[in-house]
């Protein structure tokens, strides 16, 4: 067995990018598991001691004979679960609807939020849905098979091949509810009262064949109004079931790690915000991800670009990341990123957006190439209403710089 460490039985709670202020014996099997978590990273400061490091990651580690915690830098939890269904329009997520307020488990809380979203859909009952099959069956049923049938049965009248349609509650997205709800039920430590109710709630998938949590490959449901009560359950089954789950080489223990990025966090709540924005003024957020040429070998890749008829009109990075506030200055590698992009696009102005932007001049301009880079806060403590508002003011200051350069551009083409 892997050595324990004394605190073993407590949590290791880590601020986001923050340390941890004891130091801990690490054996080889603890210092594998912790390389293959993405939540934190472990820092030889002494012989044989190590320093745990939090990282861009929130949420939770249960490793061999470790049990971390990273919470949020801006102290809200809540609004980590906000940010997570805003995409997908579950802005109800920010109320204060299970303990996740005193619950510093990052797992244990979406636990919570789970349960509490299955039990509201379940009232409607299980979801059923049709699903297509394809049997050898002794009659007939739906419409005949026949390649199937000469592959399988060729030369005999029967069983037949048959391809059908079945309302059943056995379907894909029911796997992976279960699935999900199998997940959380073994996390250790579980309070007693929603372990009950989550066993509660399996039993109503009893007609729902088991699926291991890799098994789902295919994607999201789509969503109308006759299933809509169970978009929120279905997101959460998502992400309960897409976290890594870690197992040594000797299959003597097995951690798991329920980590969110929050630097695609963040970027993707500001994206959300910008596009319906910008396509509220006529404006079109190009597609995530796209590369832009910067020279003949070289392709940029810009967090947000505002285009009209296909012509980049404005742009701007969005940066989780904190900056230390004892350095007072600008980070020069997202300055100069930002510059490379209004060179490429020939642009006289760009907006960084931070999450925390503390000691950083609002404005400033470059010299010899005239341009003006502003830099402008979306901070993520407040309430979920205050968060969007303040996503919604960058989104407008966007959407200002694209329509200055299109007056300019018309200004200049009548001289």
């Amino acid at each position: 067995m892997s050595p324990t460490l004394p605190e073993s039985l407590t949590p290791i709670i880590l601020e986001q990018y923050g340390r941890s202020e004891k130091t801990f014996p690490l054996s080889a099997l603890q210092r594998s598991a912790i390389r293959a978590s993405p939540l934190i990273d472990a820092v030889e400061v002494e012989p044989g001691r190590y320093q745990l490091r939090g990282t861009n990651h929130v949420g939770t580690a249960l490793l061999p004979g470790l049990r971390v915690i990273a919470r949020p830098r801006f102290k809200a939890l809540g609004n980590v679960f906000f940010l997570l269904g805003y995409g997908d329009g579950l802005t109800r997520w920010g109320a204060q609807r299970f303990p996740y307020d005193v619950e510093a488990d990052f797992f244990k809380a979406m636990a919570w939020l789970f349960e509490s979203e299955i039990g509201q859909a379940l009232r409607f009952g299980v979801l059923r849905g049709y699903e297509e099959r394809e049997e050898l069956l002794p009659t007939l049923r739906g419409r005949p098979d026949l390649t199937t049938q000469l592959r399988k049965a060729p030369g005999r009248p029967y069983p037949l091949a048959c391809r059908f349609v079945e309302f059943l509650d056995d379907t894909t997205f029911n796997r992976r509810l279960k699935a999900a709800i199998r997940r959380v039920r073994r996390l250790p430590g579980l309070d007693p009262s929603l372990a009950l109710r989550l066993r509660h709630h399996l039993a109503a998938f009893a007609n729902v064949t088991d699926a291991p949590p890799g098994h789902f490959c295919d994607p999201p449901a789509q969503f109308n109004r006759l299933n809509e009560h169970w978009r929120g359950a279905a997101i959460l089954a998502r992400l309960i079931l897409d976290q890594r789950t870690l197992v040594d080489r000797h299959g003597r223990t097995q951690g798991i790690t329920f980590a969110v990025d929050m630097n695609l966090l963040f970027e993707a709540f500001i994206r959300k915000v910008v596009g319906r924005i910008a396509s509220q003024r006529g404006f079109e957020l190009a597609p995530e991800g796209q590369t832009l040429p910067f020279s003949d070998k070289a392709r940029m890749k810009p967090d947000l670009v505002l285009r009209r008829h296909g012509v980049a009109l404005a742009v701007a990075d969005a940066k989780y990341k904190a900056i230390v506030p004892a350095e007072k200055k600008w980070s020069h590698d997202n300055l100069y990123q930002l510059l490379a992009y209004c060179v490429a696009m020939n642009l006289r102005r760009g907006l960084l957006i931070y999450a925390e932007s503390e000691g950083m001049q609002s404005r400033q301009t470059t010299k010899g190439i005239p341009k003006e880079l502003r830099t402008e806060e979306v901070s993520l403590a407040g309430t979920p209403d205050q968060l969007v508002g303040r996503a919604e003011h960058v989104a407008h200051l966007l959407v200002g710089q694209a329509t200055e350069h299109e007056v300019e551009q018309a200004l200049a083409g009548v001289a």
